[in-house]
């Protein structure tokens, strides 16, 4: 139920035998006969259950969302190249954001740093003005 109480179909792929307390809006789903990857990245917002979101009412995925979800899963050993491949997928996308996190980081540093130094008078920007006016 984020944000602001609107549910978003999120799944979460939990790898251990804990137990847990589940509360209401949210399930546990085993898997008997499929990789529990596989079915992590089908569920995980899938658009079949974001439709329940009107975005205006608080979103609740009744048991019939679930008894109207078709879909198709595939042998075993698809589904565990289908998951290689979006792990794979999934660390690069990861690496990416990262990456884009940094350099954001660093150019809104050396923003506030050109501007403290045009404050303090440490570089002339008066010229930088008078060319861009004249452009």
């Amino acid at each position: 139920d984020l944000p602001g109480g609107r549910a978003l179909a999120k799944a979460f792929y939990v790898n251990t035998d804990e137990a847990f307390a589940v509360n209401q809006r949210v399930c546990i789903l085993s898997t008997f006969a499929a990789n529990p990857r596989f079915i992590y990245y089908l569920l995980d917002r899938n658009p079949h259950f974001l439709s329940y979101d009107d975005g205006i009412n608080q979103t609740h995925l009744p048991n019939a969302a679930f008894e109207k979800f078709k879909t198709y899963i595939p042998p075993l050993s698809e589904q565990e190249r289908i998951v290689e491949f979006l792990d794979v997928m999934r660390a690069r996308f990861s690496s990416l954001e990262l990456q884009a996190n940094q350099a954001t980081t660093c150019l809104v540093e050396r923003r506030f740093a050109l501007i403290s130094a045009a404050v303090t008078g440490k570089i002339d920007v008066r010229g930088l003005v008078a060319e861009r006016e004249a452009a």
